[in-house]
């Protein structure tokens, strides 16, 4: 009732433009993905218990692969890791497919699908069990789609 949050655990990150971050099931298991915008271009997938354990990232490292540079917002829907880019006259959500991921270490070449959001500054993402939801830095407003 302090109004402060209880801090129970962290970890360092590696990337200085972290952005988002969303719990993901890869080979079997589940890890937290963590995206950099624009810096490095990578979104990471780790083992976190591992992390908070140890305090940092270094040996929890389980995948990554190559943003297309404005990572803004991750989310895990059926099977398929949806990542907004926030681009300069074009903003996107893509679908990614996990097996294609696996293989080419590349969101370019592993998208299926792309949806075309409006507004100028798509960012963070949120699924509802039936819709995903996304927000605009620079229109401040939500928007609400179905796949």
């Amino acid at each position: 009732k302090s109004g402060q949050a209880k801090i129970i655990g962290k970890f360092k990150s590696p990337f200085k433009g972290t952005s988002a971050c969303c719990f993901v099931k890869w080979n079997n298991k589940i890890c937290l993905a963590i995206s950099d915008f624009m810096r490095t271009r990578q979104t990471i997938f780790i083992d976190y218990k591992k992390s908070l354990k140890e305090g940092k990232i270094k040996n929890s490292i389980v995948f990554s692969y190559t943003n297309e540079g404005f990572s803004q917002g991750l989310e895990f829907i059926n099977g398929y890791l949806f990542e907004s880019e926030n681009k300069i006259g074009k903003n996107v959500i893509n679908q990614i497919d996990l097996k294609l991921l696996k293989k080419n270490k590349s969101s370019f070449k592993s998208t299926i699908k792309q949806y075309i959001e409006p507004g100028w500054g798509v960012e963070d993402l949120a699924w509802d069990g039936d819709n995903l939801w996304t927000s605009d830095e620079k229109t401040y407003q939500f928007y609400k789609r179905k796949l």
